[in-house]
C-alpha cells in the first residue's frame, strides 16, 4: 500500500512579505517558510485559524492573506 503524501492546504501571506505553505498528512498540518524550512504543528492545530496563530508565534508574523490551490494556478 502507497503512503499518502502532503496536501497542499493553502499558502498564507504574511505581514513580512514572505509565504508560509501549509500542507496536511493524515492528521497533522506543516508550514513550509520561505527558505524551506518546515515546522509540525502541534497536534491541537486543527483550524485555518490556529494555523494562522501557529504562523504568528513561530514565524513572527502575521498572515495577511491566503490562498488556496485553485487560485494558484493561474
Amino acid at each position: 500500500m502507497a503512503r499518502a503524501g502532503k496536501e497542499l492546504i493553502f499558502v498564507a501571506e504574511g505581514e513580512d512579505s514572505c509565504n508560509y505553505w501549509v500542507y496536511k498528512k493524515g492528521r497533522s498540518f506543516y508550514i513550509r517558510d520561505p527558505n524551506g524550512h518546515e515546522h509540525l504543528c502541534h497536534p491541537s492545530v486543527t483550524s485555518h485559524e490556529r494555523i494562522k496563530s501557529e504562523i504568528l508565534l513561530v514565524f513572527h508574523t502575521k498572515v495577511i492573506g491566503i490562498k488556496y490551490p485553485s487560485e494558484l494556478s493561474s
